[in-house]
């Protein structure tokens, strides 16, 4: 599988590149392979992969952040609080069959930064 978000002239904001097995629970051989990608590949351009930084959860210390969220938090606090001050955009796609990232576009830094990352 492979993520690549751009501007419109063309400069990289995001990449991602992974086996495509790995997002999917099932075997090479499973006859539902075809539709489980078609899935995962509608999901990804569904609205609700894009989010705000402002929808963000509150900050949590991080133990209690993963019970509650699922996701361990990859900013330090200051960073994160001022994310959710603002209204940029997010993006969340899998990165396993039960895991996944939350990246965010950083308007000041013009790049996109990895916020947080969870696993069920």
């Amino acid at each position: 599988m492979e993520i690549s978000i751009t501007t419109e002239d063309g400069r990289r904001l995001y990449y991602y590149r992974m086996p495509f097995i790995r997002h999917v629970a099932v075997e090479w051989s499973d006859p539902g392979l075809d539709k489980d990608a078609e899935r995962l590949a509608s999901v990804l351009v569904e609205q609700d992969s894009f989010g705000r930084t402002n929808e963000l959860p509150i900050w949590s210390p991080r133990d209690e952040n993963n019970e509650a969220n699922y996701q361990v938090v990859l900013v330090n606090r200051d960073y994160y609080n001022n994310l959710r001050d603002v209204d940029w955009i997010t993006f969340t796609h899998l990165i396993h069959s039960g895991g996944w990232k939350v990246v965010a576009f950083d308007q000041t830094l013009q790049r996109t930064v990895l916020v947080s990352a969870g696993t069920l």
